[in-house]
């Protein structure tokens, strides 16, 4: 109990050689005390030990979890941003709370510096969205399409989140949107294929597909959705060429395509089956 009133009280004083202190005691075998040293860099508004809390946030100790995300909320940057967007999902509700908490004190912060810049709407609502924290994602991205109108990345971000929450035809529309905005976006028509594809409208999906790979040839994904799209219109021999481009990028997708049900229906031709009996170091 001393030692750990003693890591509190050190909170109340801001030199160095005071930092150097209370970064050894988070290390300390008592959860009080690693949670009383943790609370007193917050106060300290030491910055420079932001990745050392951030660390914290792995504590077996919930409490001492939860001293972390209140102190990243005082220590700021990017690296505590995405640190606390992961302690949302916290088995402890104390420290998921806390960590929502403390986002929304750095929102408010780093908003009253870039509340009407679209771009920093748009990083966030990205951010969001890695995150699957689409419902957020997408405010922010409505946000900054508000404040720039033809921002096309913006509309594409917007039409992939709304795909992620199964809503084909609203990610269709922004799809759509951004690719007016412009016309030479491959992740527009790349995912704008991967949404028609869903749909079931696979003559609009290949045509999508194609126009991405007239842009970018050396995509994985492209090359391989096209390949799963012409399998499920039935053309063996356009099947064929693009699963063979895409082995050609990336040998060891062969094994991933021997077990694909998306092939099932021809993996049994002779074109297929060769591709197929391919050894990925080859």
């Amino acid at each position: 109990m001393e030692r750990r009133q003693a890591a509190y009280d050190l909170g109340e004083k801001g030199d160095d050689s005071t930092i150097v202190l209370l970064v050894e005691a988070l290390e300390d075998h008592e959860p009080g005390v690693r949670w009383a040293a943790c609370i007193s860099l917050g106060k300290l508004r030491a910055k420079d030990t932001v990745n050392i809390v951030i660390s914290l946030l792995q504590d077996k100790d919930p409490e001492v979890r939860w001293a972390a995300a209140w102190t990243l909320g005082f220590l700021g940057g990017d690296e505590a941003v995405q640190a606390l967007l992961n302690g949302l999902r916290d088995p402890s509700p104390d420290v998921a709370q806390q960590a929502k908490d403390s986002l929304e004190l750095l929102t408010e912060r780093w908003w009253s510096e870039h509340k009407d810049d679209p771009k920093a709407h748009r990083e966030l609502g990205v951010l969001y969205g890695q995150r699957q924290l689409y419902d957020q994602a997408i405010l922010e991205l409505h946000r900054a399409i508000e404040l720039k109108p033809d921002y096309a990345q913006a509309h594409v971000d917007l039409g992939v989140t709304w795909g992620f929450k199964d809503d084909i035809d609203r990610s269709i529309h922004y799809l759509n949107k951004a690719l007016q905005l412009d016309p030479a976006s491959f992740e527009g028509h790349y995912y704008l294929g991967v949404a028609l594809k869903k749909k079931g409208d696979l003559d609009d999906a290949i045509r999508s597909f194609l126009r991405a790979y007239e842009l970018k040839q050396d995509q994985l994904e492209l090359c391989y959705n096209l390949a799963r799209s012409y399998a499920a219109r039935g053309d063996i021999s356009a099947t064929a060429l693009w699963l063979e481009k895409a082995f050609q990028i990336s040998p060891q997708m062969i094994s991933f395509a021997r077990k694909d049900p998306s092939l099932d229906g021809v993996r049994g031709r002779p074109e297929i089956q060769s591709l197929l009996s391919q050894e990925p170091d080859s």
